[in-house]
Order: C-alpha cells, then sequence, then structure tokens
C-alpha cells in the first residue's frame, strides 16, 4: 500500500472513531438530562382536567380513595397518558384504568393534595411531579418542581425555595382545615322568647336563650 492511500485509511478511521466519541458523549449526556426519555406530559393538561372534574363533582376536586394517587385516578382513564410515571408503562396504566382499578405511587406520576375545592385559597399547591423534571422530562437546571395551584396552572419553584415552599403550603392547608371547620358547624337554631305564668295572672316575657 503507498502512503497516499495508507493515510486515507488513517483519515477514514479518525474519522469513525471521532464521531463513535461524539455519539457516545451525546448519548450519555441526553440520558443524564433526560433519565426516562423524551416524553411530554403537560401540567397544564391534567390542571384543566381537574378543574372540569371538580366543576361536575359540585366544586369538588378528586378525592375519598385509599391514597392521592388513586384518588387522582378518578378523574378517567382517558387521561393515563398523563398520569403515568416516567419510567413506567402507559400501555400498563391503561390497562389499569379500563379494568377499573386505581393507580399508586410506582404508576402514578404527581404528589397530589388531596381534599380540595375550587374555592379553596388559590395559592394552595394542587399537584407537582414526583420526578423534578420538566414537562418534556429533562432535568430542571435548579433543582426543585414544576407546582400547579389551585388558581394557576404553572410555576416553577427551584430547590432553593423548596423549604419555604413547603412551609408555606403547611400553613395554607391548616387555614384552610381550619375555614372548612368554622364553615361546617351548624348554625345554632334562633329561640323564640317564651312565658311564663304569673302569680296574679297575666304572662311576662323571658328573653331568648343564649
Amino acid at each position: 500500500m503507498t502512503k497516499k492511500p495508507r493515510i486515507a485509511v488513517v483519515v477514514v478511521m479518525l474519522v469513525i472513531v471521532s464521531l463513535l466519541v461524539v455519539f457516545y458523549g451525546f448519548s450519555r449526556y441526553h440520558q443524564h438530562q433526560y433519565p426516562f426519555g423524551t416524553y411530554h406530559r403537560c401540567d397544564k393538561q391534567l390542571w384543566s382536567a381537574l378543574h372540569a372534574y371538580a366543576e361536575a363533582h359540585g366544586g369538588e376536586f378528586p378525592s375519598g380513595e385509599a391514597t392521592p394517587e388513586a384518588s387522582l385516578s378518578l378523574i378517567g382513564k382517558e387521561y393515563a397518558y398523563l398520569l403515568v410515571r416516567r419510567g413506567a408503562s402507559t400501555k400498563v396504566v391503561e390497562q389499569m384504568l379500563d379494568r377499573g382499578e386505581l393507580l399508586d405511587s410506582e404508576t402514578c406520576g404527581w404528589n397530589y393534595v388531596e381534599g380540595l375545592r375550587l374555592d379553596s385559597d388559590p395559592k394552595l399547591a394542587l399537584f407537582w411531579d414526583k420526578e423534578g423534571l420538566s414537562e418534556i422530562g429533562g432535568r430542571l437546571p435548579e433543582g426543585g418542581h414544576f407546582v400547579s395551584y389551585v388558581g394557576s396552572a404553572y410555576e416553577y419553584v427551584p430547590a432553593s425555595r423548596w423549604g419555604s415552599f413547603l412551609e408555606e403550603q403547611r400553613r395554607l392547608l391548616a387555614e384552610e382545615k381550619e375555614k372548612r371547620q368554622r364553615n361546617e358547624q351548624p348554625q345554632r337554631p334562633r329561640v323564640a322568647p317564651w312565658t311564663v305564668n304569673r302569680p296574679q295572672g297575666g304572662t311576662t316575657d323571658v328573653p331568648e336563650c343564649r
């Protein structure tokens, strides 16, 4: 083999090796940035589905099942593609919901706050994703989660604010519970004045009991 063909072979081999290195590096980067692959799971669609459910159920968001994930499943099997947890099988989730089964922590991809209503404090968080990834499955630059509230569909809460976010949510939930308890207390019926007979005859009014 002459010198020129040898150089050509070396160049071709170097190009191939370079492409393999680039491809490997890109694959590793993609795997790191998108640990479950790219899959669009829209927070806004889930928020809209929950609001539609509440409007059809007296203002109540789904609740009453064994776990929050199971309650969230009540929005319907047509939302399997939104409910599925990253890394779980969408087909398996669809089959579960078709059989009338409800999801659990391994198959549902959301942390859902059960027991809220359309008229709850709009600043109360309604749900956020479990993995802490973007809508298409990418890692977030500052960690944390995208959170959807009762009154708004989308907000990014970075890891630096996550502790204060949870603290505020605990406070808001306590206030919500207290408000519910006040509203659910039965109103004491108003007692009409009553009368007693006087020894000399006639009656006298007695103030109503308090």
